[in-house]
């Protein structure tokens, strides 16, 4: 007879072996439950993984093959002696195109062909406080000054807040560039400018 099974009183011999059954019972059904799920699921699931997997495999001709390389072309041998040719008309195409750009940007100064340069710019100030005119010519001055123009007439009223101001002769391209970029981003006192029109024509 086990030693468990002798009567003595104590109830905890007999709760050794209903723990010990639970526990085989609870795993047994944790079995049953692993198994239902892997079944059910299986079918559901293993193709789309495997979907997902195949586009981690390699291409249909192999890690080798190179038939889709866009510069499998340029390794042939007829295309190897052309390597040079490619990369002087890149290198021409570049230096073009740099010179075009120096040329667009670039500040040459000097005069037009035409006899005047008529500019008509408008004001706003943040409390400048010394009168719409005044505002004008200040802002002006100083941008007809950064294109080495002097002695020209003062802005004349053209309406609200609105200037025409004759420059003789004209401007050059770049330079007309240079004297709407002064007005318009310079900032005098609180002035700042917006140039309405810059034509250049006959007197």
């Amino acid at each position: 007879m086990f030693d468990w099974l002798r009567p003595d009183g104590s109830s905890a011999p007999v709760f050794i072996p209903i723990l010990m059954g639970a526990g085989l019972l609870l795993s047994g059904l944790a079995w049953v439950v692993e198994r239902l799920a892997r079944v059910t699921a299986g079918s559901v699931a293993d193709p789309g993984v495997a979907a997902t997997m195949a586009r981690l495999g390699p291409p249909p001709g192999g890690l080798l093959d190179d038939s889709a390389d866009p510069l499998r072309l340029l390794r042939q041998p007829a295309m190897k002696a052309l390597r040079p040719l490619l990369v002087f008309v890149v290198a021409v195409a570049v230096i073009f195109g740099v010179h075009l750009l120096q040329e667009a940007t670039e500040y040459h100064g000097g005069a037009g062909a035409e006899a005047q340069t008529t500019v008509l710019f408008s004001i706003k100030d943040n409390d400048f406080g010394h009168g719409d005119a005044f505002a004008a010519t200040a802002l002006w001055q100083t941008c007809i000054a950064t294109i080495c123009w002097t002695g020209e007439d003062e802005p004349a009223p053209a309406g609200e807040r609105t200037y025409r101001a004759v420059l003789r002769p004209s401007l050059p391209d770049d330079t007309h560039r240079r004297l709407r970029g002064c007005i318009e981003d310079l900032v005098v006192n609180h002035v700042k400018g917006n140039v309405v029109s810059m034509h250049s024509g006959a007197a």
